[in-house]
């Protein structure tokens, strides 16, 4: 005997009361942000081709004839050591980001990471190549985190995604380019051989580090620190608003008010809790105010 067991779903449309509004369409994509991104994103070009050209150097018979021949446990140290230091970075990269500003930050990264590719590519000596390629490893590890930061913070909620994505895409292409300029320079007489990738990424940091001068502070830091026309103008130009467009204004300082309450909230959470939370149990809610085009997942505390 065969029982057939049907079952009818019938689904209700969730109305909203006040439903989030459409994007205007009149808030243009602003051209200038793919270059903030392209820009502050080559500290993962960077990544790429520090990735893709290392272990070719330390197979190249000119970098043995300069530095001389060392084990292979020296040599894992050595192209180990990169992801290390870049991880010890992070400890301190959250606090260099929130004092001087995610700008500053990146500045500092680019600064570091070319000072390291320089002194990689001006040495010969293998405990100054070991300290050489920590300061490098520093300036990624500060730079590569704090991108995505930066990046989300300025770029609109449709675009967040895209922008957060192109530093992955460098580092892809920083890998397959390296393997080509190794491929190239092991051809080289003498240690121009090898030292022609550190050059590259020489080059690189200092293109990011000169570049991140024009670039514009975060609004949320701006906001952060009390700056509050500062981040109002920032904002205004990152989203190509007019002065005199009264209705794309008024979608800016919504966001900017967005951003307040979101800075108010997380005061409130950091005065409230501890690190104790990490071991805690913690419940979600899902927020909506009527003034908002965005929903959201945030904890909730009791206590506050």
């Amino acid at each position: 005997m065969a029982t057939t067991l049907t079952a009818e779903v019938s689904a209700q449309p969730i109305i909203l009361d006040n439903p989030p509004p459409a994007p205007p369409p009149h808030l243009r994509t602003n051209p200038k942000l793919f270059l903030i991104a392209l820009d502050a994103s080559l500290v993962g070009l960077s990544y790429g081709v520090d990735i893709g050209s290392i272990g070719p150097i330390t197979e190249m018979p000119q970098f043995r004839d300069s530095v001389g021949n060392f084990s292979d446990l020296i040599q894992g140290l050595y192209v180990s050591s990169f992801l290390l230091f870049a991880a010890l970075s992070s400890f301190g990269n959250g606090y260099l980001a929130d004092r001087f500003g995610r700008k500053y930050t990146l500045l500092i990264g680019a600064v570091l990471a070319a000072v390291g590719a320089i002194m990689s590519a001006s040495i010969s000596n293998l405990p100054a190549l070991f300290v050489a390629r920590a300061v490098y490893a520093i300036g990624i590890g500060v730079g590569f985190s704090t991108t995505i930061v930066y990046l989300v913070e300025i770029a609109p909620a449709h675009q967040r995604g895209l922008l957060g994505c192109v530093s992955q895409l460098l580092i892809t292409i920083g890998i397959a380019a390296a393997y080509f300029i190794s491929y190239g320079s092991v051809t080289l007489s003498g240690s121009m051989a090898w030292r022609t990738p550190f050059i590259v990424q020489a080059v690189i940091g200092i293109a990011m580090a000169v570049g991140i001068l024009f670039v514009p502070f975060s609004p949320r830091w701006l906001m952060s620190k009390g700056r509050e026309a500062e981040a109002l103008e920032t904002l205004r130009r990152l989203r190509n608003v007019e002065l005199d467009d009264t209705l794309a204004m008024n979608h800016v300082n919504m966001e900017l008010a967005e951003i307040r309450a979101d800075i108010q909230f997380d005061e409130r959470v950091r005065q409230g809790t501890s690190y104790l939370e990490i071991f805690r149990g913690v419940s979600s809610q899902c927020l909506y105010t009527s003034n908002s085009s965005q929903f959201g997942i945030r904890r909730y505390y009791p206590s506050l």
